[in-house]
């Protein structure tokens, strides 16, 4: 795993239909997501982006207890679970999981321990 700080950007974009974070964490990668809501499913469609490593992926995010988990895969067909946990107004926990199938066992490759910055 990697060590560094970096900055994550979020903001409402297509008119508030979409939700899009840019995260930026030089030497690592530069990467963004667009997570767009579906009440049908009670979750968001995510679409993740890094141009840099040529690595996409596509997830189904739902709120599962306090934690927001996102299930899904990258484009080489593995299983991706990214979970965002220990949320405050100031600060969350991010972890990215892979797996060979959704059933798991899940192996822990990244782990970000975020805060706001000061205004």
């Amino acid at each position: 795993m990697h060590e560094g700080e970096g900055e994550i950007h979020a903001d409402w974009v297509l008119a508030g239909r979409a939700l899009q974070d840019v995260w930026i964490l030089p030497g690592i990668f530069h990467g963004t997501t667009l997570r767009i809501p579906d009440a049908a499913r009670h979750g968001w469609h995510i679409f993740w982006s890094d141009p840099l490593h040529h690595y996409y992926g596509r997830q189904l995010g739902r709120a599962v207890g306090p934690d927001i988990v996102q299930i899904g895969r990258d484009d080489t067909g593995q299983a991706t679970r990214w979970s965002f946990s220990d949320r405050m107004p100031d600060s969350f926990t991010w972890r990215g999981e892979t797996a060979d199938d959704e059933a798991g066992p899940w192996q822990l490759v990244a782990e970000f321990h975020c805060r706001r910055a000061p205004a």
